[in-house]
């Protein structure tokens, strides 16, 4: 039995979430006890977040998710995969609306289906969120406003959000660590 980890330090994109997919894939063959998840993200797309929580959730080994710095918006959904999930002393989460960017040319029937499609999101990430934490969903509704909700460590494992505070260390231990970052 051995331990991997996996240090994701980037948005939650097609890009990355493919690189965590590849890194699953590879190491599954092998007899995985514990997957460490140390988190240092801005976001990303929330479908793309939600649907890897739920993998995460459905692996054969024990996730643990750290928050190494700052976890914001769809990442919190990642961080709230873990079985146990702690937070460094100084870290934060922000938690705000889920919007989409729009380019080019739009038909009412197409913006209708942007906007559906919105609208299921923030709903997944409501239900998502309040069923992995103590936070009820009206109340995540208030913290996915527009103005968000900015979580320090105390009240993050106050509402079920981390469940505590770890201090490391963070080595790279061995073979089993693996690092998404953004390309420059």
């Amino acid at each position: 039995m051995k331990d991997i980890y996996v240090e994701y330090n980037t948005e939650i994109c097609t890009q990355s979430v493919g690189m965590f997919y590849e890194i699953i894939e590879k190491q599954f063959d092998d007899d995985i006890e514990n997957l460490h998840l140390l988190l240092n993200s801005p976001g990303g797309s929330v479908r793309l977040a939600l649907g890897l929580a739920h993998l995460l959730e459905q692996l054969p080994c024990k996730v643990m998710t750290y928050n190494m710095h700052r976890v914001d918006s769809a990442a919190i959904a990642l961080f709230c995969s873990g079985s146990e999930r702690f937070c460094l002393p100084s870290s934060s989460f922000l938690a705000h609306t889920v919007h989409v960017e729009l380019q080019g040319r739009y038909s009412p029937n197409t913006l209708k289906i942007e906007y559906m499609s919105l609208l299921h999101d923030y709903e997944d990430m409501i239900a998502y969120l309040s069923s992995r934490t103590t936070i009820p969903s009206v109340e995540w509704e208030r913290h996915l406003s527009e103005e968000g909700h900015f979580f320090m460590v105390d009240e993050a494992i106050q509402s079920g959000l981390a469940t505590s505070t770890y201090d490391g260390p963070f080595g790279r231990p061995n073979k089993n660590y693996y690092s998404i970052t953004s390309r420059v």
